[in-house]
């Protein structure tokens, strides 16, 4: 049956779709569902919600709100509960993923204006949680919630799943990698190539390999520096 739904949804048109409501599947008004693959026991897609080409998606359940936009080529897969809030944007080419040797299901969360761009790998061995206005830019971070231990002596290992947290209006750029059990405190920046490996427990700037906090990083203060931007789209530019 999960089947036959995920094929009925990549053949018909979204405005038919529409007019179909169970308690398994719902999709809201102006919602958009391209040519992608679906597989969930249940489907819940909000008002003005868009999913794009090309995506494959195979969960749990997947909980969708208002003005979600998914674009295209995205991978979710594994025992996972997916929820989106409203206003969350997932870009293009992200794999968000659990391992076949899971032991629980685990629940992947974008809250209210989460952004993920492109080519960024989230493990979901754990949970994670992504918070309101968080921004994942650029490509190439990774989000691990799983570890392992090896012995000196021997040839056992032990795997240690911790989810990940992250605060409310934290800018993540590219090639990041946040290692499990992390917690990122809300207004933190991350700058590009850091590895995370320890709470930040302090909002600011974490920059580097070396990780360490640049406590009068205020960036509120440096956009009023800017001024008027030379470019105005849904945001303003600064082109120099």
């Amino acid at each position: 049956m999960i089947l036959l739904r995920a094929i009925l949804i990549f053949l018909t048109p979204s405005f038919i779709l529409r007019k179909i409501h169970t308690n398994r599947f719902s999709l809201g008004k102006r919602a958009r569902i391209g040519f992608s693959i679906i597989i969930s026991e249940t489907i819940n897609i909000g008002e003005d919600s868009q999913i794009g080409n090309g995506n494959w998606i195979q969960v749990i359940n997947i909980n969708i709100g208002k003005n979600v936009f998914i674009g295209s080529l995205n991978i979710i897969r594994g025992k996972i509960i997916v929820d989106l809030s409203d206003n969350a944007e997932l870009y293009k080419s992200n794999k968000i993923s659990a391992p076949m040797f899971n032991i629980a299901s685990s629940r992947f969360v974008m809250l209210d204006s989460a952004r993920i761009a492109v080519r960024h790998i989230f493990d979901l061995t754990h949970d994670i949680t992504i918070g309101r206005g968080v921004c994942i830019a650029g490509l190439g971070s990774q989000f691990w919630t799983h570890s392992f231990y090896y012995s000196q002596s021997s040839y056992k290992r032990v795997r240690v799943d911790k989810p990940i947290v992250i605060g409310d209006h934290c800018y993540i750029g590219s090639s990041v990698i946040v290692c499990a059990g992390v917690e990122i405190s809300s207004g933190v920046t991350v700058g590009a190539g850091t590895c995370v490996a320890k709470n930040l427990t302090s909002p600011g700037l974490y920059v580097s390999s070396a990780i360490r906090h640049i406590g009068d990083f205020d960036v509120d203060n440096i956009i009023s520096q800017y001024g008027k931007g030379q470019y105005k789209t849904e945001y303003e530019i600064f082109h120099s």
